[in-house]
């Protein structure tokens, strides 16, 4: 089981970077400071990642990467079958306040 983040989308206008899968650990998902952070879009020159957003990431993952190590054990040591198995996927919507809402997305 893996955590993944996939792209980030301006709050202002329809400019997304789709940069594919990246951000296994918490430090993978510091990184993501040098390119976005407190960048401006370079469609409308709004700030594509806010500190407050960046945060609630970090944050985050921080806090999920246990739980996934932990269902991932129990997952092992269960007798369910692989076919019952299936990734799941969901979307996080930031506005730049370090709040979220979390939309449906079509499993992977």
């Amino acid at each position: 089981m893996n955590i993944y983040i996939k792209g980030i989308k301006c709050d202002a206008c329809p400019y997304t970077d789709n940069f594919g899968t990246w951000g296994e650990t918490p430090e993978e998902i510091l990184a993501m400071n040098d390119k976005y952070l407190n960048k401006a879009c370079p469609d409308c020159g709004a700030t594509l990642l806010t500190e407050a957003d960046h945060q609630l990431v970090v944050e985050l993952v921080v806090s999920l990467l246990p739980l996934v190590a932990v269902a991932e054990e129990c997952l092992k040591k269960s007798e369910v079958s692989e076919d019952l198995l299936k990734p799941v996927s969901a979307k996080l919507v930031m506005d730049g306040s370090g709040k979220f809402t979390i939309e449906e997305t079509p499993t992977l």
